[in-house]
C-alpha cells in the first residue's frame, strides 16, 4: 500500500510540474503577444514574471523547500529556497564547523561569570574570525548560510556570520536583518551590526533604510555598550 501511495504521489508531482511548465510557457507567450499588441507595461511584465516563476517551479520542484512572494515599491519579487542550501549546510557541519561550535558553546558556558566577560568576548570573536579564514571544502553560498542562521543553535548562528565576514558578497540585508532583529544572543546581534556597518558603502538606499529600521527596532537596545556604540555609528551614517 505504501508503494502504491508513493507511486501515486510521484505521478501527482509529475502532473503538477508539467502543468506548471505548460502554463509558464503560455504566460511567456502571452507576454510576447502583449508587447506586440502594445499592452500596458504592467500587463506583459506580469505575464513574464508569472511565466518565469512557473518554469522555475517546473524545473526545480524536487529541490524547492519554500517559495514566497513579496510585494514592494519596486514591484513583486520571489524568494525560492532550495535543498542545495540545506545540503551544503549539512556539509559545512561535517567539514569542521561543529568543532568550532562546540568550542564556542564551551567558552560561553564556562566563562559565563561577569568577571570573565572580556576574556569570553575575545575568545568567541576569535572563533568567528577562524570561520571567516578557514578553507572549507566548498565555499558556502547565501542559501547555506541562511539555513544555518534560521535553524542553527545560538553558537552556530554567531559562527555562521563568520562566513559573511570572510566573503563580502554574502553581506546582504536578507541575511543581516534577522540577526539584528531576532538574534539568539547579543553576540549574534553585535556581529550582524558590525557586518552591516562594513557593508554600508555597498548598500543601496532601500537596503540602508532596512538596516536602520532594524537597528532602531532591535532587542537588547540598551543592554550592551559595544552594541550601543555600533548602533549609534550606523544611525549616524544614515544622515552622512
Amino acid at each position: 500500500m505504501d508503494s502504491i501511495a508513493a507511486v501515486n504521489e510521484t505521478r501527482q508531482d509529475e502532473v503538477l510540474r508539467w502543468s506548471c511548465f505548460a502554463i509558464g510557457v503560455g504566460a511567456l507567450a502571452a507576454g510576447m503577444y502583449g508587447i506586440n499588441s502594445h499592452w500596458s507595461q504592467p500587463g506583459w511584465i506580469g505575464c513574464f514574471f508569472v511565466g518565469t516563476l512557473l518554469l522555475v517551479i517546473a524545473v526545480f520542484a524536487p529541490r524547492i523547500t519554500s517559495l514566497s512572494l513579496r510585494a514592494g515599491p519596486d514591484g513583486v519579487s520571489a524568494d525560492v529556497a532550495m535543498k542545495v542550501g540545506i545540503e551544503m549546510a549539512k556539509e559545512l557541519r561535517n567539514d569542521g564547523i561543529m568543532s568550532l561550535v562546540e568550542s564556542y558553546a564551551f567558552i560561553h558556558h564556562q566563562l559565563s561569570d561577569d568577571r570573565f566577560r572580556d576574556a569570553k568576548v575575545v575568545l568567541q570573536d576569535a572563533l568567528v574570525d577562524k570561520v571567516s579564514s578557514t578553507a572549507f571544502k566548498r565555499k558556502p553560498n547565501a542559501s547555506a548560510v541562511k539555513h544555518l542562521l534560521r535553524s542553527g543553535s545560538a553558537a552556530e548562528r554567531v559562527l555562521a556570520l563568520g562566513f559573511l565576514k570572510g566573503d563580502p558578497a554574502l553581506r546582504t540585508v536578507e541575511l543581516l536583518v534577522p540577526s539584528i532583529l531576532e538574534p539568539q544572543s547579543g553576540n549574534e546581534q553585535y556581529h550582524a551590526m558590525w557586518l552591516a556597518k562594513e557593508a554600508w558603502p555597498q548598500m543601496n538606499e532601500a537596503d540602508r533604510k532596512r538596516i536602520v529600521k532594524a537597528v532602531e527596532d532591535r532587542p537588547y537596545n540598551d543592554a550592551d555598550t559595544d552594541r550601543g556604540v555600533l548602533a549609534a555609528q550606523i544611525l549616524a551614517m544614515e544622515g552622512s
